[in-house]
């Protein structure tokens, strides 16, 4: 119901104008006094009430102040309407009414838009917030289970519909342990405190036989995917690594299983939409760019609206700040909201279908950024408290990755009119170069605790130990997202620069952004363990900054350079990590997979003559680059087979390599253009 509202003039009940006889008898009464009708019939003529006595001259300026006040409210509203349709006041030359008469009319000309405004808003609010009919309320549908992980992988393919399986208590409590030491500082949208209680409070409720909050459900199922996706490998053995990610997707069908059904009932909920956002990247993860995260990513942006997240920091703002768990969800819509728009960003600056579109604009959005503060501090300081620059190191990546984002938004802003790699080099370069050292700058500001361990700093044991260091899984990522991003923008002029000097600077921004993102990968690597090394380096999100990077390096040693021994081993090095990782990972396999069947389609064959010559000194050159590279790096690595026959009946690696290699240069710039495209079109 519309709000109740007391009246603000109460109309006086009117008197009936014919006489009680006529009015008995039906009869059309003069009102005379006494009537023609009684008059003739010798009655009494009475009245309800004797009606006043009316001066000829008061006949026409009767009720005077009630008129006046009427033609106020007409004048002031007529003033309104000609501003509204002409742009100015009309009337505004005629004589206006002293200040006296207005102010009653005006009055109640605003009280009456007031409440206009109100009843209308209600309305609006009530059409565009109707609860469904056709969908039962979703606790009626949901049954959670709980089992151990083994039961969950082995029973993965019955998924139900509303039957849903979770974890132990002791196993959730585990991944929450985990997902807080090794997963969380890359994804801060969750208050570690806030979930233990929602872990606690789930497993409390089933054991009395209670239906849980589906929203925390589907949060415990995502902090679990997460958790198992990032912590460490058990052992290097190829069954190992394919066990945990059984494990993970196993559990992320279980909470998409629960999202599908709670988009359905239009049960929401701020934890629901942070298990959303978690489980998108998982998804990503465990299978790459694909139609799933595109979609998972829509329902994000819209479950974020509809809990008013958008505005949350706006005038009418549906979230309150009184108490001390009000001023963590406030901190937390925040964190989410931003990650959200975030990768919308920077999704959009990727290749594939949803490149250079996005849909949620600065303009359309009232949201502070998050404070840079940890959960510690949330739970114990003021609604003000926020730490320097140098720290929490979650939060100082999360910044990052939103500054990335905003860079990546002004890129796709600038490419909206040359869409793909043969419409942006006909892009004015003086723009691309514009962009880039926005690039330049970001990286060169990069926080001290987020940047990569120099030559200099690693022999300087002064100057590295006093230098606070964010995890190294963090300065790797915020590093590859920033390089891999850069090399995208320029790699439409990476074959152009024989024809056109100027195109030189692209070509070498984008082979320096290439060595950077390997660089990040030798340097992490040499800071973790190979356990941990394997974890980050088998995901998908990962990966594809690799394979980048091997694209790159690839095309450019094809085309540009032959005889240059360090090239040979930048590119060899690179795709060696997709080798490494492809046991374990359909993702790393598939761009393996995808990038001899791009060159097959492509027609990059060697006449049979030279085939034999390339594939004899190709071999030379790969056995020497291995040689070197045994020499140099003495840590363990992976032992997979061979890299052969990954397609059917494809070539293996060094059939691709020798292949790229010799007859590479042979290529036109735009048939190279058709190759970048559809690789990476194999990333998105």
């Amino acid at each position: 119901m519309p709000p109740e509202r007391t009246p603000g003039r109460s109309r006086a009940p009117r008197n009936p104008p014919s006489c009680r006889s006529c009015r008995l008898k039906k009869l059309k009464c003069d009102r005379e006094r006494p009537c023609a009708n009684c008059r003739t019939r010798h009655l009494d003529c009475e009245y309800s009430n004797k009606l006043p006595t009316v001066s000829p001259t008061e006949n026409g300026h009767g009720n005077g102040n009630s008129l006046q006040s009427e033609n106020d409210a007409l004048r002031s509203r007529l003033a309104r309407l000609e501003k509204a349709v002409f742009g100015h006041d009309l009337s505004s030359h005629a004589p206006s009414p002293s200040v006296a008469s207005l102010s009653p009319a005006t009055s109640i000309v605003q009280q009456e838009d007031t409440r206009a405004k109100v009843d209308s808003e209600w309305l609006e609010h009530k059409f565009s917030n109707r609860s469904g009919t056709v969908v039962p309320p979703f606790s009626s549908l949901l049954q959670v289970t709980v089992q151990n992980t083994n039961q969950i992988v082995t029973e993965a393919s019955l998924v139900h519909e509303t039957a849903i399986d979770i974890p132990k208590r002791e196993e959730s409590m585990a991944y929450l342990d985990g997902f807080e030491s090794y997963a969380h500082c890359s994804v801060p949208i969750v208050h570690v405190p806030t979930a233990r209680a929602i872990f606690t409070d789930v497993y409390d409720k089933l054991s009395i036989g209670c239906v849980p909050d589906p929203g925390s459900v589907a949060l415990i199922l995502a902090v679990c995917v997460y958790a198992e996706l990032w912590q460490p490998a058990k052992d290097l053995s190829c069954s190992s690594l394919t066990s945990d990610f059984q494990v993970s997707t196993a559990l992320a069908k279980q909470a998409l299983t629960l999202l599908e059904q709670a988009h359905i009932s239009s049960n929401i909920s701020l934890e629901l939409l942070q298990g959303a956002v978690i489980l998108n990247f998982c998804l990503i993860n465990l299978d790459g760019m694909s139609i799933h995260n595109r979609l998972l990513q829509a329902s994000c942006v819209t479950m974020a609206r509809e809990l008013g997240l958008h505005r949350i920091d706006g005038p009418g703002s549906k979230f309150p700040r009184q108490t001390r768990d009000d001023i963590i969800r406030v901190e937390m819509g925040r964190r989410v909201w931003w990650h959200i728009a975030s990768s919308e960003w920077l999704f959009a600056q990727m290749s594939g279908p949803a490149e250079a579109v996005y849909s949620i604009h600065p303009k359309h959005m009232v949201v502070n950024l998050p404070r840079m503060i940890d959960d510690h501090d949330l739970s114990t300081q003021g609604p003000l408290c926020e730490r320097s620059r140098d720290g929490p190191f979650s939060m100082l990546f999360f910044h990052e990755r939103c500054k990335l984002a905003m860079l990546c938004r002004e890129a796709v802003d600038t490419l909206a009119d040359s869409i793909g790699a043969l419409g942006a080099a006909n892009l004015p370069y003086e723009k691309l170069i514009a962009l880039d050292i926005k690039f330049k700058e970001a990286l060169d500001t990069l926080p001290a605790p987020l940047r990569l361990k120099t030559t200099s700093q690693t022999s300087d044991a002064t100057t590295e130990a006093d230098r606070p260091h964010a995890p190294p899984s963090l300065r790797m990522l915020v590093n590859v997202f920033y390089h891999s991003r850069r090399c995208k923008l320029h790699l439409p002029y990476l074959v152009r620069f024989k024809s056109d000097p100027r195109f030189n600077y692209s070509r070498q921004v984008c082979l320096d952004s290439a060595r950077a993102v390997v660089r990040a990968r030798d340097v992490f690597r040499s800071e973790v363990s190979i356990e941990s090394y394997m974890a980050v380096f088998r995901l998908g999100g990962t990966l594809s900054h690799i394979f980048y990077a091997a694209i790159v390096l690839v095309m450019d040693l094809c085309v540009n350079s032959h005889g240059d021994q360090t090239a040979l081993y930048e590119a060899h090095s690179v795709i060696q990590s997709l080798e490494e990782a492809k046991t374990s990972s359909q993702v790393a396999a598939g761009f393996l997979q995808s990038l001899m069947e791009i060159l097959r389609k492509h027609q990059v064959n060697l006449p049979p003559t030279e085939a034999s010559n390339g594939k004899a000194n190709g071999t030379k050159m790969l056995s020497a680059i291995e040689h070197t590279s045994t020499q140099a790096d003495t840590r363990p690595a992976l032992q997979g087979a061979a890299f052969e026959q990954v397609v059917g009946d494809g070539a293996g690696f060094d059939d691709i390599w020798n292949e790229y290699l010799y007859n590479g240069a042979a290529l036109d710039p735009q048939s190279w253009d058709a190759i970048m495209n559809d690789l990476e079109m194999h990333i998105s």
